[in-house]
Formats: structure tokens, C-alpha cells, sequence
């Protein structure tokens, strides 16, 4: 015997899906963000980029005995502090009270709201820069011709160069630092990446100053053996980096959501 739902609850599930997310409203959305954000988008990134190939000529200059390990390497440290800052510069509208009020009371639902950011922040922009890299390195290259120093592969971000950890294990450790910025931009007004930074570096040395005293009273390392198998057993940070990440991507929704009603 088949049962179906009742009309009006069907209504109700599409209403509240429209509401959620529109796709023709998104679009909108999307647009006039571009519009108004665009040109900084754009900038920030060719600020990046700019840095990136400067940073390159000096390791170059400092050591012209490159390997093809040494490029990938090198993308996966640039492409660290890179997310970072990127992520940390989500939600531009929340710098200043008046246009926070304005962003928040545009015509669209605070989920697609957080969506645009998450796509232009977290998603899109490791593919912007791994395009941008190969670039600099393509450039670089072509600027000392007849060196030698070994080409860049063509799937360099899927190689683990010579730090020897699994590339898996990097982009969910890169997606955990991105969040993690991503949400204190969300719910920080003045300087978040700056507040973001000195926080997370607190929690850092927090937790090695709990080991040390743990070390100094000989109670135990747990969290020293902890670190200690899951470096052996890898899995167990990748589901530690993802959960703790959408952790903080949740958190950071219903924080904003929080400032609309």
C-alpha cells in the first residue's frame, strides 16, 4: 500500500526550499556582488600573484638547483598562506557597520549569502591558484632560460614533493586553515584575519604549554601520543580537519543568520 504525503506539506517542503535557496535569486545576487566586490576580487588576486612571482625570483636567486619536487613544495607552503589571507577577506560588507546592515538586508536568503562566499572563497579560489602558479613558475622559467632547473609537472598539485606527506592530507589541513578564517571574517568586524591569526596562534601555544606541564608534572602526554598514532594513521586527521572544519563553516552560518533576525 503506497502513502502518499498530504499536498499542503509538499507545498510547504517547496516553499521552505525556495526560501532556502533560489537559484535565479542567487544569480542576482551573485551579480551585484560582483559588481560592487569585483574589482577588489580582482586586485587582491593580481596582489597575489605579484607577490607569488617576486617570492619565486628570490628562492630562484637564492638557490638555482631546482628539482621538480622543490616546485610542488613550494606551491603547497605559498598555497597555505595564500588560502589564508584569502579566506580571511570573506565577507568584505561586515568592515563597516553601515554596509552590513545594507548586505544584510538584500534580496536573498542568508543561505545564499553564505554560499557566494563559500564558492568565491574556499572553493574556486584553490583552482585560481593553482593556474596562477603554474603560470609564475611557466614564467619564471622562461625569464632564465638555458638554467637548469627542472620543469614543473602538469599535475604538480597532486604531487607530495619533498615534504613526503600525502596530498589528501594537505588540501584537508588547507580546507581546515580556510575555515577557520572564513568563519572568523564572518563573525569578526575590524581586522578578522589579523584577530583570526592571533587567536589561532594562541590555541596553538596553549596546547603546546599544556604538554609541556603535562611533561614537567609526569602525568602523561596523551595528546603527544594521540599526535603520535595519527600520524601513523592518517585517516584519523583527515576526518579530525574535515569535521573541525565544517564545524566552523556551520557555526559561521548560523552566526550570520543570527544577525538578521
Amino acid at each position: 500500500m503506497h502513502t502518499c504525503l498530504p499536498i499542503k506539506t509538499i507545498n510547504k517542503k517547496t516553499k521552505f526550499m525556495k526560501k532556502l535557496f533560489n537559484i535565479s535569486r542567487f544569480m542576482r545576487y551573485a551579480n551585484y556582488q560582483n559588481l560592487i566586490h569585483g574589482r577588489m576580487l580582482i586586485f587582491t588576486i593580481l596582489g597575489m600573484w605579484g607577490m607569488l612571482i617576486l617570492f619565486l625570483i628570490f628562492v630562484y636567486i637564492s638557490n638555482n638547483s631546482f628539482s621538480a619536487k622543490n616546485w610542488t613544495t613550494i606551491f603547497f607552503i605559498t598555497g597555505m598562506f595564500a588560502s589564508i589571507i584569502f579566506s580571511g577577506m570573506s565577507f568584505p560588507d561586515f568592515r563597516k557597520k553601515e554596509s552590513s546592515v545594507k548586505f544584510l538586508m538584500l534580496p536573498a536568503s542568508v543561505f545564499e549569502k553564505f554560499s557566494y562566499e563559500l564558492i568565491i572563497r574556499i572553493i574556486l579560489f584553490p583552482f585560481v591558484y593553482i593556474v596562477l602558479y603554474y603560470l609564475s613558475v611557466k614564467l619564471l622559467l622562461l625569464f632564465f632560460s638555458g638554467t637548469k632547473v627542472e620543469d614543473i609537472p602538469v599535475l604538480f598539485f597532486l604531487d607530495k614533493g619533498t615534504m613526503g606527506t600525502p596530498v589528501s592530507f594537505l588540501y584537508t589541513f588547507y580546507f581546515l586553515l580556510s575555515a577557520v578564517f572564513f568563519s572568523g571574517a564572518g563573525f569578526i568586524r575590524r581586522y578578522p584575519l589579523l584577530k583570526t591569526a592571533i587567536a589561532t596562534t594562541l590555541v596553538v601555544f596553549l596546547i603546546m604549554g599544556y604538554n609541556v606541564l603535562m611533561d614537567y608534572l609526569g602525568v602523561g602526554r596523551s595528546l603527544y601520543k594521540f599526535i603520535s598514532y595519527a600520524n601513523r594513521n592518517f585517516y584519523l586527521l583527515y576526518w579530525f580537519f574535515v569535521f573541525t572544519g565544517l564545524t566552523a563553516l556551520v557555526y559561521t552560518y548560523y552566526k550570520i543568520k543570527e544577525k538578521t533576525e
